[in-house]
């Protein structure tokens, strides 16, 4: 693997957690709603 190849997905895996921890978020807010 190159490096680029690595560099990109160290930010596939950073944009995958961002978008978890946002439906998490989302998730824990409707959970409390109720």
């Amino acid at each position: 693997m190159s490096q680029q190849d690595a560099a990109k997905e160290q930010a596939n895996t950073r944009n995958n957690l961002r978008v978890v921890s946002i439906f998490a978020a989302a998730a824990i807010g409707l959970v409390g709603f109720w």
